[in-house]
């Protein structure tokens, strides 16, 4: 397995995470106080493992399609000998793009259901979080120029814009109801992202006056945030219970 090279993290701020409200049957609200409440992060190994599997996904999805090392001219026609041949980056191809609402994870809420019923819940998100890309190569010291190639590659390919850096501050206030049973368990969240993987595309300029492109696949993929998140733009995961 690849050692998970990383620009940055997700940073967690915890203001107030969320709010729960139990109800029976029979119309009785029991509200529960921020104090009550059970905020987990999710730890580094857990948010470690999470990106693992996701760049495992996205080598498969490239594997699937066959990435094809597109040349205009083969590596045997590029004169490189002398002090006139040269190459410069100057793009980003997608190979694979998709969209993923559990892209990035923030945190876990524990509930405690002990009413002895079924009911429901109301998750309410109410905090902002800073979300950074997570890429699978190092590219640090290259950000600054490699980025802004990424950007206009994936928004050039699905239609959408990415940022090395991303706030969830806008989407403050999304929520959504759980019906759960008389079980403990909690509520993962995500910001959603991008997945991508790629070439990088170089224009050349040979001694003997040649000029063409290539691309050079490195093993890059990376999970990327939205350029800006929403109000329901957050993900309430599926309930996972710790209880029988």
């Amino acid at each position: 397995m690849k050692k998970i090279v990383s620009t940055a993290v997700v940073i967690l701020q915890f203001l107030l995470l969320g709010s729960i409200c139990f109800c029976d049957g029979g119309g009785f609200n029991a509200n529960i106080t921020n104090q009550m409440l059970n905020e987990v992060p999710f730890s580094q190994e857990e948010i470690d493992r999470h990106f693992t599997e996701k760049f495992e996904e996205i080598n498969k999805q490239l594997k699937s399609k066959r990435y094809n090392d597109k040349k205009n001219s083969s590596s045997d026609e590029i004169n490189t000998s002398g002090s006139f041949y040269h190459e410069t980056l100057v793009g980003y191809e997608p190979n694979y793009c998709s969209e993923d609402p559990k892209a990035f994870p923030l945190y876990k809420v524990y509930f405690y259901n002990t009413s002895g019923s079924k009911t429901y819940i109301d998750v309410n998100y109410n905090t902002s979080h800073q979300i950074a890309w997570k890429v699978s190569v190092d590219v640090s010291g290259e950000a600054d120029v490699k980025f802004p190639l990424i950007k206009s590659g994936v928004k050039l390919k699905i239609g959408i814009d990415v940022e090395k850096m991303s706030s969830t501050t806008n989407a403050i206030g999304t929520s959504t109801r759980y019906n759960i049973l008389a079980k403990d368990g909690y509520i993962p969240v995500y910001a959603p992202g991008i997945n991508t993987g790629g070439a990088w595309k170089y224009e050349w300029w040979d001694v003997a006056g040649g000029h063409g492109y290539r691309y050079v696949y490195n093993g890059f993929v990376g999970v990327l945030p939205l350029y800006t998140y929403t109000y329901g733009g957050i993900t309430f995961g599926d309930v996972v219970y710790t209880t029988n």
